[in-house]
């Protein structure tokens, strides 16, 4: 059989198919969200991405079984003429709620009352204004940071960063996920084509 009517097969087969899923908006916000996570309590967090210079980007906080949003932390603009630029949030083994920028490095919101009081990360060897593409917690819930200055995991205690002297094909990257429950990680990179798999040591 060709390629090509087992292809006209499959698509048939796949036209008849009944795709049973549904889609309920919980909130509609009045800017584009850059980024969810969740805490223990079943609430939503999202970060909005504001193109206004000099505009903080707020952090909202919504429950998921109740349309209310309320802005529980903001996000600096890097400067009076820059704007804000989030790419992404996750919770931190210390609880915190750290928040990653294209253009501001990497954000901590630390819980105060009913929200949250932001800071900026200071990271071993990065600038102020490092790009962090993406945020991921791994199965050991310690939290990972995919930037273009290299992979940066933090335990609940201190920050370390790792690179091409450690094997990563180059130091620019794109993403990072969990890749199973113990603590191992997926990354993809900013130029280089490929995936690779990170394994912390036991000393790690």
């Amino acid at each position: 059989m060709s390629f090509a009517l087992r292809w006209v097969m499959l698509s048939f087969a796949l036209a008849g198919s009944a795709f049973a899923a549904s889609f309920t908006t919980l909130i509609t916000t009045p800017l584009v969200i850059e980024g969810l996570t969740n805490d223990n309590d079943g609430n939503l967090y999202a970060p909005g991405r504001s193109t206004t210079a000099g505009e903080a980007c707020p952090v909202w906080r919504t429950p998921a079984d109740n349309a209310t949003l309320a802005i529980v932390g903001l996000i600096p603009a890097p400067s009076a003429t820059g704007t804000c630029s989030p790419s992404g949030l996750a919770f931190g083994p210390d609880g915190a709620l750290y928040v990653a920028t294209m253009a501001h490095g990497l954000q901590r919101l630390r819980a105060r009352g009913e929200g949250f009081a932001s800071e900026q990360v200071a990271l071993p060897g990065g600038a102020a204004d490092e790009q962090i593409n993406q945020l991921a917690r791994g199965g050991d819930s310690r939290l990972w940071a995919a930037s273009l200055g290299g992979l940066l995991v933090f335990d609940g205690r201190q920050w370390r960063r790792f690179g091409v002297a450690q094997g990563l094909l180059e130091s620019e990257l794109e993403t990072v996920a969990a890749a199973d429950g113990r603590g191992d990680m997926w990354v993809s990179y900013w130029n280089r084509k490929g995936i690779s798999r990170v394994h912390m040591d036991a000393s790690g």
